[in-house]
């Protein structure tokens, strides 16, 4: 077993060391920045269902950075998520978009409970795609990037 004399330099040594870690940790920290869903400057994608007899709606907004929130029936702020997805999936997911060409897709057809998918760009452009409960002619590809966004819902963990 080695003895572990302190002295003064040892001391100053790690008093430094500790300080110097402490700035670095703080430095990482702040390194991912947090945005609200109204100042994200990047592209969002949002989606959810609604309608049926109380005309409630529960909607999600995925930000670039993978900050996920949530809305619900009347509100008019978004909880946030507890966790920030994973940025590679979250990246893969808007390049889905991209690679699916669902921003060509045309359909416009709600009904008495619907959902929807919707792209917003930084220049303030609007995609929108909307179907009903039950809908024989969703394009397929639109089923399967809706029904992957909602697996991103569970990674997310939204306190109830």
């Amino acid at each position: 077993m080695v003895n572990f004399v302190r002295t003064p330099f040892t001391k100053l040594f790690f008093m430094k060391s500790s300080l110097f870690l402490l700035a670095l940790c703080c430095l990482i920290g702040s390194c991912s920045k947090h945005y609200s869903p109204a100042d994200h400057p990047g592209s969002s994608i949002v989606f959810g269902s609604g309608g049926g007899f109380t005309g409630g709606a529960t909607e999600y907004l995925l930000l670039e950075n993978g900050q996920f929130f949530k809305k619900q029936n009347y509100d008019t702020l978004y909880m946030k998520a507890a966790r920030r997805l994973n940025r590679d999936l979250v990246k893969q997911t808007f390049d889905n978009y991209e690679f699916l060409q669902l921003a060509q897709v045309q359909y416009d057809k709600p009904g008495n409970f619907y959902y929807y998918l919707e792209h917003r760009t930084p220049q303030q452009t609007s995609q929108q795609i909307l179907w009903a409960d039950g809908a024989k002619d969703v394009p397929p590809a639109v089923r399967t990037y809706y029904r992957n966004l909602n697996q991103l819902v569970k990674q997310a963990h939204f306190e109830e």
